[in-house]
């Protein structure tokens, strides 16, 4: 409730163009300068359904849908300001189809933001090479994330992509040990993508992230990124919304 009353207030203080934070955050550093109007419609878009101010979240909901699709640019992304544009536009995506989801009328295009995506994926590769591998990962997962939701799970591009994935996370400990905010926000979207899915997929998949995500739990209960994001309470967030994921305690976004 006073999450919820928060997030509220600060979405109805909001100026035109401004962030809902006093200053610039280092998500919003690292996920471009509408990071924090995605997530806070996401959350919204959740809680709604448990408040008796209805209207007041709806109200909210509005207001951010005008904000992040008013900044979607034309190729569907809104990834130009980001260091990790792929990433950031997922997150658009999500956001957006979580505020439909709400019964928000969206004017943003989440067909052209997916597109965007598609198109741009990375191919990661099942070996993990040199340079930033983190960037094939989430790039390769934010566009998986898509196709999923699209129902094209048997597309060629997808299998392969999967199989990748699968095959990288299972091979060691590197996503693990050296993970950012961004891969544990990736831990957090695959795990929702393939609980709805089901099947081989994750039962390969989640066993080995659960069991690899505990092995690099810090004493004090907390999740530690290693790079980019390094925030433990961003970190902590994504970690523990991959392992509860199974037990349902929040509602997942529709496939």
């Amino acid at each position: 409730k006073r999450l919820g009353q928060f997030l509220l207030n600060r979405v109805e203080q909001m100026s035109a163009g401004a962030s809902l934070q006093n200053s610039r955050s280092q998500i919003e550093g690292d996920l471009g300068p509408f990071a924090t109007h995605f997530f806070a419609t996401i959350c919204l878009g959740q809680m709604m359904g448990e408040s008796v101010h209805v209207e007041r979240y709806r109200q909210a909901l509005n207001r951010l849908e005008k904000y992040i699709s008013s900044n979607q640019k034309r190729d569907g992304s809104w990834g130009s300001d980001a260091w990790a544009p792929l990433l950031a536009t997922a997150c658009g995506w999500v956001a957006l189809r979580a505020a439909n989801f709400a019964g928000i009328s969206v004017s943003g295009s989440s067909e052209k933001a997916g597109d965007y995506l598609i198109r741009n994926m990375p191919q990661i590769g099942r070996a993990w090479g040199s340079g930033s591998w983190y960037h094939r990962l989430y790039g390769t997962a934010a566009g998986l994330r898509v196709l999923y939701a699209q129902g094209r799970d048997d597309d060629k591009k997808a299998k392969t992509a999967l199989g990748d994935i699968l095959a990288l996370v299972e091979s060691n400990n590197r996503a693990f040990g050296g993970a950012g905010g961004e891969e544990y926000l990736t831990f957090h979207y695959m795990t929702e993508m393939l609980m709805q899915k089901g099947g081989q997929e994750w039962v390969r998949w989640y066993p080995t992230v659960r069991d690899k995500l505990i092995k690099v739990q810090n004493r004090d209960g907390s999740w530690t990124g290693h790079h980019c994001i390094t925030s433990r309470t961003f970190s902590t967030a994504c970690a523990l919304m991959t392992l509860s994921a199974p037990h349902r305690f929040l509602p997942i976004s529709q496939a």
